[in-house]
């Protein structure tokens, strides 16, 4: 079910969020107000809840990125392989790369639907301020987690799947620090081997959900869909899933 525990990375209290070994069941659907809960060390109970504070705003879109390719490619000038008129070159880790390099900026990447990406060569870092939007492609981790957010900085998703990951903790997505907004994202059918099957939220980091769905996701420790050493403000969003293992 909704269990708290220790944290992972420091000694403050956490809350997992999964299925129960014992076929118990936690499934958080959040609907009131512009974002209906915080959670934060502790469960958050089914139903309405009050308004808390808005995701912050992604701010103005310096550089947009066309991914145009599946291929898992590492190009050494990212930004060139992305420019405009170079067909085929933009890879999803290339257009990362090259948002990662435009420090103190915001870019957008967009992805066309229903395009699907496998990583082939390990998590993407997100390590500057960025959105990845678009309206339904699916990101394959390949085996390793998709997303890590390292630095403090402010991220959003939208409209993407998010699968196939697996990590010691945060399978499909590791928030270690900043801001990362969720809207229209599914994370599912990723695990884990300690904590998160889906996400883990580190502390000091803050997760906010918008008509999202964490579940189908694995672990064998705790919080098969959502672990938080931080905060989570969930709105219309749904976060379950199987957790393997004991303890739970």
């Amino acid at each position: 079910g909704c269990i708290m525990r220790n944290g992972l990375r420091n000694s403050r209290r956490a809350v997992a969020f999964g299925f129960g070994s014992v076929s118990a069941v936690c499934v958080l659907v959040l609907q009131a107000g512009p974002v209906a809960a915080s959670v934060r060390g502790v469960a958050a109970a089914k139903g309405t809840h009050p308004v808390t504070p808005e995701a912050p705003s992604i701010g103005p879109i310096s550089s947009i990125f066309r991914v145009d390719t599946t291929a898992d490619t590492s190009p050494s000038d990212p930004a060139a392989a992305c420019a405009s008129g170079n067909a085929g070159t933009c890879s999803l880790r290339a257009a990362v790369a090259a948002a990662d390099q435009d420090s103190g900026n915001t870019d957008e990447i967009s992805i066309p639907a229903p395009m699907s990406l496998t990583l082939s060569s390990g998590t993407l870092d997100l390590t500057n301020s960025m959105l990845i939007f678009s309206n339904g492609a699916t990101i394959n981790g390949g085996g390793s987690r998709p997303f890590s957010e390292t630095a403090p900085v402010n991220v959003h998703l939208r409209g993407v799947n998010i699968t196939g990951g697996s990590a010691v903790d945060g399978g499909g997505i590791d928030l270690d620090q900043g801001t990362l907004t969720l809207s229209s994202v599914s994370v599912f059918e990723n695990e884990s081997s300690v904590a998160g099957g889906g996400i883990f939220v580190n502390s000091g980091a803050q997760l906010f959900a918008y008509n999202s769905t964490i579940g189908a996701n694995l672990t064998n420790g705790q919080g098969g869909g959502l672990f938080l050493v931080g905060t989570a403000h969930l709105s219309g969003t749904t976060v379950g899933g199987p957790t393997a293992g004991s303890g739970n």
